[in-house]
């Protein structure tokens, strides 16, 4: 029995077509990067303050930035899980996010007062990017909250957490 040729083109198709994304994908400069930073602030209530330093080699620098509390922690994640970090950023598509998501009224027409706010940094090497999300700001774009979110899940950060002294 002949295999009809629109088979094999369609074959074709579906073996090249995962390769030109990957490429496409992997010529986004966010892949280059070599460190990313979460930093996390206080609000008026107990909202943890810390910053989160991740190489690409895997290594991470947990520091807590609440008032009377000087932690400090040191581990690593799989060089795998710092890419899959990037994957995310590029899902976000990261690098076209304003640099404060307050200042760009598509994302914050109105904003509350009185929240902490995320701030990732992507250190790439043409310069790094670096994204401000105020948490007033009800409409940010869900996938960059998933990334913050995602990079306190991978490292684990949750064991070094600790919650503020009320101010």
């Amino acid at each position: 029995m002949k295999t009809p040729a629109s088979s094999w083109i369609l074959f074709g198709i579906l073996c090249v077509l995962p390769c030109l994304v990957l490429d496409a994908q992997r010529s986004d400069p966010i892949y280059s990067a070599d460190s990313v930073v979460l930093e996390r602030t206080l609000c008026f209530g107990t909202c943890p303050a810390y910053r989160l330093s991740i190489s690409r080699s895997g290594v991470i620098h947990f520091e807590s930035r609440n008032p009377e509390d000087e932690r400090r922690a040191k581990d690593s994640i799989l060089v795998r899980d710092f890419e899959t970090i990037l994957v995310q950023a590029h899902r976000v598509d990261f690098l076209s996010l304003p640099d404060r998501i307050a200042d760009d009224k598509r994302f914050c027409p109105h904003d509350v007062t009185d929240n902490p706010t995320a701030i990732v940094t992507i250190f790439i090497p043409a310069r790094p990017k670096r994204v401000e999300d105020y948490y007033g700001c009800f409409w940010a774009p869900a996938g960059l909250r998933d990334l913050e979110t995602y990079i306190d899940e991978i490292t684990r950060a949750k064991r070094w957490i600790r919650a503020a002294r009320r101010r």
